[in-house]
């Protein structure tokens, strides 16, 4: 396999074959070839790498890395699949499975861009009760609840004092409104509070015009479009600790690989999902991916993913 780019440490070094390259918030992390042992690495650690090729030093490893990823991905016709572009942000927590999640809720770059200006607008609520909380307010301005009132009669004292309670109830099937506008609500609906935080603070920062004028050079932004089931876990690196019941190993990274994911043997920065089998509680594998705030799955719902999930 021609690899997708080859350098050298120094001018004297042994070249180092560039495999993968795949986004991780600010970085992006590397596979690599050197000596015929493949091992990780993130690319800014390579400042002052040499290209082999064209002798360029890489002065700015990120930017040469993220332009290697781009036009692999948007490809001849210079188009952007959704997911990928998405994740190409450097927004801390997005992986390529939220990236998929958020692509697939967005439909559109239009939507989701809009959505994060949005974004910037509001008060940011602290938790999904806060928002339910708005929701169940605006469906009582809008006249959508029902509302019943009480009196209710206590002594204190001599005395005979009168007060009224309200209770709201929305009725059965009714849904709450939106407590945001839409594509907000849409966005809202389908992330949680880390991540409203997450693509406010990129939102509000200088790097968020870059991220999109950098990536865009390469390509211009495609409708969202469901994946195959062959391609559900396209993007996705798996690592398994314990034993699981329901199949082998063997069987399991199989099923993985035709799904279009990968299974390597140990946790790291390029880590998507950890599936805990029995007799994982307390491993180390299970403590890297804590300390890494990597999705952990049981084997049902792995299991689920897999298997369960209909065609897309």
């Amino acid at each position: 396999m021609r690899p997708l780019a080859r350098i050298r440490i120094s001018s004297a070094g042994d070249p180092i074959d560039v495999i993968d390259v795949q986004p991780s918030a600010r970085t992006f992390h590397l596979t690599v070839v050197q000596d015929g042992k493949r091992k990780n690495v993130q690319a800014q650690v390579l400042t002052d790498a040499i290209d082999v090729e064209t002798g360029e030093v890489l002065e700015e490893p990120v930017a040469y890395f993220r332009a290697i990823w781009a036009r692999q991905v948007c490809g001849p016709a210079k188009q952007w699949p959704l997911p990928d572009l998405i994740n190409g942000l450097s927004v801390n927590g997005l992986g390529p499975r939220y990236a998929q999640r958020i692509a697939a809720a967005m439909t559109t770059w239009e939507r989701f861009a809009q959505a994060v200006e949005q974004l910037r607008e509001i008060e940011l609520p602290s938790s999904r009760d806060d928002v339910d909380y708005l929701r169940f307010g605006a469906a009582i301005e809008q006249g959508l609840a029902n509302t019943s009132t009480a009196e209710h009669h206590i002594n204190v004292g001599a005395e005979n004092i009168t007060f009224r309670t309200h209770v709201s109830q929305m009725p059965s099937g009714v849904p709450l409104p939106e407590a945001y506008p839409q594509p907000l609500a849409t966005l809202m609906n389908n992330t949680g509070p880390a991540m409203w935080r997450s693509l406010r603070e990129w939102a509000d920062s200088p790097a968020s015009g870059v991220d999109v004028a950098e990536l865009l050079r390469f390509g211009t932004p495609a409708p969202y479009q469901r994946p195959s089931r062959q391609g559900l876990l396209a993007g996705l690196v798996f690592v398994f600790t314990g034993t699981l019941e329901s199949m082998t190993r063997e069987e399991a990274c199989r099923a993985i690989e035709r799904l279009g994911g990968k299974v390597q043997g140990s946790v790291s920065e390029r880590t998507s999902v950890v599936v805990a089998g029995a007799g994982a509680d307390g491993g180390s594998k299970l403590r890297r991916a804590s300390k890494l705030d990597i999705d952990v799955w049981t084997e049902a719902e792995f299991l689920s993913e897999i298997a369960s999930r209909p065609d897309q």
